[in-house]
């Protein structure tokens, strides 16, 4: 024995409705979803080209520091001999100021 429901137009018009409207939910939901995994596999792309790159100019840097240390660190002897100088020179300025602020005493 099979039983049957019956529904009204407007209540069978109206489930309808709601079962299109569905449909169209899940299928905006799927076209989002297929969207992001593409969006995202693009991104993980894009991030493993740029950790190889990144790593290259590592590499690159390391390389140029094995060529050029010793100039890098005459480049820091310079600055440093050049500070040193600049006090020297401000030491002997302020002991030539005391000596002739002395001397305009005396006088």
């Amino acid at each position: 024995m099979k039983s049957y429901i019956r529904f009204e137009y407007e209540e069978a018009l109206s489930g309808k409705k709601e079962v299109l409207a569905s449909q169209i939910s899940l299928l905006q939901l799927i076209k989002k979803t297929k969207n992001y995994r593409k969006l995202r596999k693009q991104e993980l792309i894009l991030k493993t080209k740029l950790k190889r790159e990144l790593n290259r100019l590592n590499t690159e840097i390391k390389n140029l520091r094995e060529i050029f240390p010793e100039e890098a660190e005459k480049v820091k002897n310079k600055v440093r001999k050049k500070r040193v100088e600049e006090r020297r020179i401000k030491d002997i300025e302020a002991q030539l100021k005391e000596i002739s602020e002395k001397l305009a005493k005396l006088q």
